[in-house]
């Protein structure tokens, strides 16, 4: 075996020098080959290269082996010899015969004991590998260049080894038609965001009268594709690479390894498309890519402060596709003097929902803690779609609602805090400043939660030293939590957690959580605003006292708390059948309600406004008929007989009078409002050119100028009130002032005739100005939102312009008229419901087949 072993090395050392040409032949073939090189020269090149290959590689291999002298046993002994280091040559020893005294013992004896030390001292056989020598015939490496080459051909052909070895080996000779015939799949698959199902792209039937050799023309109609879609077509068959054409730029597609070829391209632009293989086009399209547009929103109506002192932003927005996030941006309208910060302020507005291309929604935020609470602010709407696209709406100028506190504590707070956020520089003051309001434990009856409070934002500003900056606003945030509970006591505790419940289940609602977590939020806010409508009620009890001697009523009774409930029961119903969208707008509704609602404090203000509001009117009322009285008594006395004129229809009539004495004439107002004896009628007069009966005394008209300067000073006091209410006085107040002192002048002076002309003008005047200052009112409170329904005659007394304290409208008779308010029936939930529950029992039945089950099992997960 050794020696074969031996035979072999030497055969291959001298074999291997002549065989490497050959071998390089090979490998340079097959790199080109596996590099798909070949199948791409013209067809004669490429049964050229491949027969001028194998004959080289034939004769080459042929004189290798011819041209090799192969060597025998004794040169394989030899080798063996050298390999295992041996002298003498032992193993020729060994094969050597006794050539004489074969008959002698002795001399048999001896050659045997030769031969016995010839195979002890050749024990250990080695045998070598081949050295052929080959780097002296390649001085310059170019073996390893060869061997570079085919890893790189192994490691480019990949999985598509076979097919290139198919292509290069076979030329494809001219007038040959490929193995198989291309065939054609084109698909474009739209965004996911757009919700457009795939489409799938068809060549255009040929014509039948067309040569067979014409090339396809494009469907007639064009074929709609939203931009960003992704166009993957592959092709079976064929011999070169198709290439695709859109709008003019060429791709080229890749090779399959089952002889196909494939490409992936993002459609953005172009009219036209084009697959061709060969020379030949395969398939031709027409194309519009429908660009994705920025989504547009805008405001429905202008922001506003609520009731509960929260921005209200009521917008629309819409997109083609679908609205990803909503946010406002307020920039703030001060002086180059003003000290506040100027970063804008991002609010971040709750997303629609999935796939929403048209969104209504109103979006509430409580910004009175903010630093720029009170100040004006320009409100952007800035809408974004999956795809980047951003629209904006256009600014609006709105002044951030700012809380008002009564409690003159709270003031103090406030202002203290006010002032901090504005001047850092002014820590230490404001420091000093609430130690002494800390101090004043009287003045919020030893609370000791707001002695604390007070103490520890102190403290924190006087220890903060260098680093005020960084103690400003949780300082802020501490003063204005301890202004609330001064103010509200826990009622803005619990409105914070009410909104942050709300805020929780919204986002749930568009996340699509699960029905664990939604029905986990649900009870939630269901408790959340059960304690906020108790505080609610407290406080309204607490500011609004029953009239001495009524009985007091419980605080549960100053709130609708059942319409809540069933708005939350309807909430909670909705979820359970998987109706989100729906249970969204409820969600929605029930704050805008929530947002409508007074505090007990407001409440109180406005009915104090509108009690002094109708005392206002009734001293008016009050004035005008003494002013009535007096224009009769002076028409009565004796000194008015003798100058009747006519009236301005050319009749004889009463001294300066115009039509009806009645103070609001032909366009007065309805006599409920200022009338405090609805029904009354004017004294009688004397008929007309029918003379006094007697002329009055000097004490008469003296007391007749006394009267008249008595309403003249009460006209002054109400002009006074009327100026603080509203800032400006009627001017025909004025007049009527005016004319009540001629009157006046005229009396004192004995000519009670010449005083009826100026209280006519002092009656009209009276009630022109009374109409002015009411219309004045009726304007301002219906801007701050106020109802007119405690204003006798001008509504059934249903709150503010006509609605509850749910902001709901009322049909007139003090009850809400349900119409608007969109609940869901019962029959409709229990339906869902029942669906809902067919739904879960199919999707345990075994027997129905798995594709049913999984669609099942697909709607479960999504309702």
């Amino acid at each position: 075996m050794r020696l074969w072993a031996a035979w072999a090395a030497l055969a291959w050392e001298r074999l291997w020098p002549r065989l490497w040409p050959a071998v390089a032949v090979f490998g340079a073939t097959l790199a080109l080959i596996l590099l798909d090189v070949l199948s791409r020269l013209p067809p004669w090149l490429h049964a050229t290269v491949l027969a001028a290959a194998l004959a080289a590689l034939i004769a080459l291999i042929w004189t290798a082996i011819a041209g090799t002298a192969w060597p025998d046993r004794s040169n394989a002994r030899r080798r063996l010899e050298q390999d295992s280091g041996f002298e003498h040559r032992p193993l020729t020893a060994m094969e050597d015969a006794q050539s004489a005294g074969v008959m002698d013992p002795g001399s048999r004896l001896l050659w045997n004991a030769h031969l016995l030390r010839l195979r002890a001292a050749t024990t250990r056989w080695v045998v070598r590998p081949p050295r052929p020598g080959l780097a002296s015939q390649d001085p310059y490496g170019l073996r390893g260049g060869l061997g570079l080459l085919l890893v790189i051909a192994v490691v480019v052909a990949g999985a598509d080894w076979d097919a290139r070895l198919g292509r290069n080996l076979v030329p494809a000779f001219a007038g040959s038609s490929p193995a198989t015939p291309p065939s054609l799949d084109v698909s474009v698959s739209p965004p996911g965001y757009t919700g457009a199902p795939p489409v799938y792209l068809q060549p255009a039937p040929r014509d039948p009268g067309a040569p067979e050799n014409a090339p396809p023309t494009a469907p007639p109609d064009a074929v709609e594709i939203p931009a960003g879609s992704t166009l993957l077509a592959r092709v079976s068959g064929g011999s070169e690479p198709p290439v695709l054409s859109i709008g003019g730029e060429r791709t080229a597609f890749e090779a399959l390894g089952d002889d196909g070829f494939e490409v992936e391209e993002t459609i953005s632009a172009g009219s036209g498309l084009s697959i061709s293989q060969d020379g030949t086009t395969l398939g031709v399209w027409s194309i519009r890519v429908i660009p994705d547009l920025a989504p547009e929103i805008a405001f429905t109506e202008p922001p506003r402060a609520t009731e509960r002192n929260a921005l209200r932003l009521a917008y629309q927005a819409k997109d083609d596709y679908g609205i990803e996030s909503i946010s406002a941006t307020l920039l703030l309208e001060l002086d180059a003097e003003s000290s506040l910060e100027r970063e804008p302020l991002t609010l971040e507005l709750p997303p629609p929902g999935t796939a929403t291309t048209s969104a209504d929604g109103v979006f509430f935020q409580d910004l009175t803690a903010h630093p720029w609470a009170g100040e004006p602010v320009r409100v952007r709407l800035a809408a974004s779609d999956n795809a980047g696209n951003t629209g904006q709406s256009s600014q609006m100028l709105v002044r951030l609602p700012e809380r008002e506190f009564l409690h003159p504590v709270a003031q103090a707070i406030v202002e203290q805090r006010r002032t901090l956020i504005r001047d850092v520089a002014a820590a230490e003051s404001v420091a000093e400043g609430l130690y002494g309001l800390s101090a004043q434990v009287n003045r919020y009856d030893g609370d000791t939660v707001v002695f604390l409070a007070l103490r520890t934002a102190a403290r924190r500003l006087i220890f903060a030293q260098s680093r005020v900056s960084d103690a400003v606003d949780p300082v802020a945030q501490l003063l204005w939590d301890t202004a609330l509970r001064i103010e509200d006591g826990d009622l803005s505790l619990m409105e914070r957690e009410l909104r942050a419940a709300q805020e929780d289940l919204r986002r749930a609602l568009i996340s699509e959580a699960s029905d664990e977590e939604i029905a986990e939020l649900t009870d939630r806010l269901e408790a959340a605003l059960e304690r906020y409508l108790d505080a609610l009620a407290r406080d309204m009890a607490r500011h609004a006292p029953n009239e001495p001697g009524q009985p007091q009523s419980p605080p549960g009774s100053l709130l609708p708390s059942t319409d809540f409930t069933e708005m939350i029961d309807a909430l909670r119903a909705m979820n359970e059948s998987g109706a989100r969208d729906q249970a969204r707008q409820m969600l929605s509704e029930l704050q805008d309600m929530l947002e409508s609602l007074q505090t007990g404090r407001q409440a109180v203000e406005q009915n104090q406004a509108m009690e002094a509001l109708n005392a206002m009117m009734d001293e008016m009322q009050s004035l005008m008929t003494a002013q009535q009285a007096l224009f009769d008594d002076t028409h009565q006395s004796g000194s008015g007989a003798g100058t009747q004129t006519p009236d301005d229809a050319g009749e004889p009539g009463v001294p300066g009078m115009s039509g009806s004495p009645e103070p609001f004439g032909g366009s007065r107002l309805p006599r409920s409002l200022f009338d405090s004896t609805p029904g009354s009628t004017a004294p009688s007069q004397p008929g007309i050119g029918e003379p006094a009966e007697q002329q009055a005394t000097a004490e008469e008209l003296a007391e007749l100028a006394r009267r008249q300067d008595e309403i003249r000073r009460n006209l002054g006091e109400m002009m006074r009130q009327i100026g603080e209410m509203t800032g400006s006085i009627p001017e025909e107040l004025g007049g009527a002032e005016q004319a009540m002192r001629q009157s006046g002048q005229s009396l004192t002076g004995g000519d009670a005739g010449g005083s009826l002309p100026p209280q006519e003008q002092a009656l009209e005047g009276m009630r022109q100005g009374t109409q002015s200052f009411l219309n004045t009112v009726l304007d301002r409170m219906a801007q701050q939102g106020q109802g007119t329904a405690a204003i006798p005659g001008s509504g059934n007394g249903a709150g503010q312009d006509g609605r509850d304290p749910l902001g709901r409208p009322t049909d007139g008779s003090g009850t809400y008229a349900d119409d608007d308010v969109d609940l869901p029936g019962r029959d409709a939930t229990e339906r869902a419901r029942a669906i809902l529950e067919e739904l879960r029992r199919r999707a345990g039945d075994q027997s129905r087949p798995e594709i049913e089950r999984d669609y099942v099992d697909r709607l479960l997960e999504r309702f």
